[in-house]
């Protein structure tokens, strides 16, 4: 039987749904005022002019958790920074529950994003290895259930950050 390209969309709509249902609930919460959050999101959209990706949207309301895309660019600038051993720049995304936390971590991503070192390594093709280096591959399994059907488990954080990795 062959999968039709509506059921193909259904099931990446279903997934892209679970995706920023895990990035909302790993999400921090806290006091964040709009100035605060905006600060955060202008340091990662600088960022993310150097990844090539889609600017964040600024805050336009004070807010009780950090939103969704904020929590997903920080956790991929994490793994950018483990990746170029430039672990200065890492943030403590769980730690973040003021509006000090997110200066300190916009700091921190504006500093990253002048860093030359930083820049080299992302524009390093992605597929060429350091002699030292060896590649590791991690395989993520997700079910989509069809509509109707409910399977409730309980998501380990270690299957959450490994499902957050796999999509960045």
């Amino acid at each position: 039987m062959a999968i039709t390209s509506k059921e193909i969309e259904t099931k990446a709509l279903a997934a892209d749904m679970l995706e920023q249902d895990a990035y909302k609930n790993y999400s921090p919460q806290g006091t964040f005022t709009k100035d605060g959050l905006n600060k955060l999101i202008s340091s990662i959209n600088e960022l993310m002019t150097i990844f090539k990706g889609k600017p964040i949207q600024l805050a336009t309301v004070d807010a009780e958790q950090l939103p969704p895309d904020v929590t997903k660019a920080l956790l991929m600038f994490n793994k950018a920074f483990k990746d170029s051993g430039l672990n200065e720049y890492e943030c403590d995304i769980e730690g973040l529950t003021t509006d000090s936390d997110l200066l300190y971590t916009a700091g921190k991503l504006k500093s990253a994003s002048k860093d030359k070192a930083f820049k080299t390594f992302l524009a390093k093709p992605q597929d060429v290895e350091d002699e030292n280096e060896t590649e590791t591959e991690t395989e993520v399994e997700i079910n989509i259930q069809p509509q109707g059907e409910s399977e409730e488990s309980d998501v380990e954080e270690e299957d959450m950050t490994k499902l957050f990795m796999s999509r960045m």
